[in-house]
């Protein structure tokens, strides 16, 4: 295995690093407009018939019933008003529903978020990993970022996971533009932490992640994140 001082030093893996901080930033940037989203879409629910008045349930039906026609009257319309918003039908038998706490749909925006997040994770946040926060984007139809946006993110996402820890200069330019691109739609631009995502990719652009890690703590964490996770 390569050291990581001799990677360090590597143009082009300093390049690869610069996508990997990029890809973090973008993921904390677009979790006020996940989180909005989600809570507007849980308002919905929530405040309207028929759920307004329902009882809360005692069981927690997701994670004691197998069957799903017998859970109780409100898991059961919870689950049905939520799954009103997923785009994809097929999705309902992948969902790993004993992950999920149905009791807690009424209470929890972050437990009903897990219905739209990828069938292989539940567990880690939106906020923390931008795979399951595009899932998430992907599967509920209350986002309206267009599918070819949503790819080209996804595709910036796992070169960079998959591939080999080396960009050039050109692929990291392309990486940090598409991600920038994607922080600038309207809806995620106009957020606290969209705005500060833009700043710092635009700084991340003119310059590297190693240098910036000098003078911005943040950066700093998220390389010792990233390092930390890849060594």
């Amino acid at each position: 295995m390569e050291s990581i001082q001799r990677l360090v030093r590597s143009q082009t893996f300093s390049n690869w690093l610069d996508v990997a901080i990029g890809i973090s930033i973008t993921t904390t940037g677009i979790s006020d407009y996940i989180k909005g989203t989600i809570r507007s879409l849980h308002d919905e629910i929530k405040y309207t018939e028929p759920c307004v008045r329902l009882p809360n349930c005692s069981s927690d039906c997701s994670k004691t019933e197998q069957n799903l026609s017998k859970w109780c009257p409100t898991c059961m319309e919870w689950k049905k008003q939520i799954m009103k918003h997923n785009r994809y039908n097929n999705r309902a038998r992948n969902i790993k529903w004993k992950r999920i706490s149905s009791k807690e749909w009424p209470h929890d925006v972050n437990e009903m978020v897990k219905v739209f997040a990828p069938d292989w994770e539940t567990m880690i946040p939106y906020n923390e990993d931008l795979s399951v926060a595009l899932h998430v984007i992907h599967n509920c139809k209350k986002f309206n970022i267009p599918i070819p946006v949503y790819n080209r993110v996804r595709d910036i996402r796992n070169t960079n996971a998959h591939g080999e820890r080396r960009a050039s200069i050109t692929e990291k330019n392309q990486a940090l533009n598409g991600l920038l691109k994607f922080l600038k739609r309207p809806e995620i631009a106009s957020t606290k932490s969209g705005k500060k995502a833009i700043s710092k990719l635009n700084k991340l652009k003119s310059t590297s992640a190693l240098k910036l890690a000098t003078t911005d703590v943040s950066i700093k964490r998220r390389l010792v994140q990233t390092v930390f996770l890849w060594f």
